[in-house]
């Protein structure tokens, strides 16, 4: 039998984005959309490839909200994070949690496949330091990030990883290749000092190239 989902997670929808970033320069035809949370008043986070390249921003509280204009204030290749500022948001911001054990219940929540927001549970198999690429392939980043027993899809990126109270512990940004059901978040305390100096952040800041 399906568990319910529990009520700090239900709750945190009201601060979970979808977010597009059309790239004329990247696909002419189409934006590239994943999720966000929100961080602190006006702010949301999301991850650095999904904005890559962006120009004139939006999001959407719930994925059916009102579109708000978004601008980049923090972007970061190595950790595949952006903060944004989104004027007018008026959403709750999301408590952070800490660092989570292995076998720790877990709630991925987003827009898989640029769809409809959606909330899938999961458990932490462990922490890992994992050694990788950047957004474009350079090599020599190495990330604090929950290894997870969960299914994330393209869309997901950026969304929260949710305690069952409704707390951020980390932030969505990909999948294992080899295996379906193994998800990956930087855990918050990895992306912390990052996100605590855009809070106050105004100043636009480079959305880069596009990725490969």
């Amino acid at each position: 039998m399906r568990r319910p989902t529990p009520r700090g997670v239900r709750a945190a929808a009201a601060s979970v984005v979808r977010v597009t970033a059309p790239t004329p320069q990247c696909r002419p035809l189409s934006a590239s959309t994943g999720s966000g949370w929100v961080s602190s008043p006006e702010r949301v986070v999301t991850n650095a490839h999904v904005v890559a390249g962006g120009q004139d921003l939006y999001v959407q509280v719930g994925g059916t909200g009102a579109r708000l204009s978004a601008t980049v204030v923090a972007f970061e290749p190595d950790l595949d994070l952006a903060v944004l500022l989104v004027p007018g948001l008026d959403a709750p911001v999301l408590p952070v949690a800490g660092e989570l054990a292995a076998s720790d219940d877990v709630a991925v929540a987003g827009f898989p496949l640029g769809g409809a927001y959606a909330v899938t549970s999961g458990r932490v198999r462990g922490i890992v330091q994992a050694p990788g690429q950047d957004i474009y392939g350079e090599a020599g980043v190495t990330r604090e990030v929950y290894s997870l027993r969960a299914t994330v899809q393209q869309g997901n990126s950026g969304g929260p990883l949710l305690t069952p109270d409704g707390a951020v512990a980390g932030t969505i940004f990909g999948r294992s290749p080899a295996d379906t059901r193994t998800a990956y978040a930087l855990t918050a305390a990895q992306s912390a000092a990052f996100i605590d100096a855009a809070a106050e952040d105004t100043s636009p800041a480079s959305t880069q190239g596009c990725r490969p």
